[in-house]
């Protein structure tokens, strides 16, 4: 490559990149004239490669980006970079998603999050979720429990409780400890006020239909914050098992 050639690509760039000759010159380590007397010919000494490297980095391009080529191609920053690769995976990860979704598989974690992420949490496009969830409404139970307005019948709620009725649901929250009480209303009420999000490991006691011994059950809960289509205000519990129940012991 002619060192013309050279010049010329990093002239270039820098230009696109807006960036000040003296201030690109000290990030990658050189004095404040360097790019200056290179870019006008007054310095005859090719750039090392640790040179060309912090250059590269700063101006968002790879190394290769300088190497002599008879093919053109568009000069993307790091970050669009990442974008673009980004939005790619999306894509991929929301096709197999929809598909799982689809043959009724159990969602994930991050997959109700991408729902919730994708539709600002209306519940008018929740087909394919709300089997998995549980919603409880955010206001007017100050003293008692959350007042349970769904349970999923392939929820970990119906599950433990052996039950999909929301009246089984509400009696086992109305029993809590004052501490695990206080807890739930506190998450349920900060997820309503802030709009956001909350995701935290549990530990509940289920107390066996069958009357046996009471059930340890520990689980990841997420709540997120959601609306039916009249935007009645909802939050949305999904919780997963952490590993298998076992007796308590007392």
């Amino acid at each position: 490559m002619e060192e013309n050639a050279l010049r010329d690509k990093i002239a270039a760039l820098i230009e696109i990149r807006k960036r000040g000759r003296v201030e690109l010159s000290l990030a990658i380590k050189k004095s404040r004239s360097y790019l200056t007397n290179y870019l006008n010919g007054t310095d005859g000494q090719e750039p090392s490669f640790e040179t060309m490297c912090l250059l590269a980095k700063e101006l968002g391009v790879s190394v290769s980006y300088f190497d002599d080529t008879d093919n053109e191609f568009e000069a993307a920053s790091a970050s669009e970079l990442d974008r673009q690769a980004a939005h790619i995976l999306t894509g991929v990860y929301r096709a197999a998603r929809t598909k799982m979704l689809e043959r009724g598989a159990r969602p994930t974690l991050d997959m109700v999050l991408g729902w919730w992420q994708e539709t600002g949490g209306k519940l008018v496009h929740c087909d394919q979720i709300i089997p998995f969830v549980d919603l409880v409404s955010p206001v007017d139970f100050k003293d008692n429990a959350p007042s349970v307005a769904h349970v999923g019948k392939k929820s970990l709620s119906a599950k433990a409780l052996k039950s999909e009725a929301a009246e089984k649901l509400q009696l086992f929250l109305n029993s809590l400890s004052y501490a695990d009480m206080n807890e739930l209303k506190r998450t349920v009420t900060t997820v309503h006020q802030s709009r956001i999000g909350i995701l935290a490991p549990q530990s509940r006691t289920v107390p066996d239909v069958n009357g046996g011994p009471d059930l340890q059950v520990e689980f990841v809960r997420l709540m997120l914050p959601v609306t039916d289509a009249n935007d009645t205000p909802y939050v949305l519990n999904f919780s997963t098992l952490v590993s298998a129940s076992s007796p308590k012991n007392n």
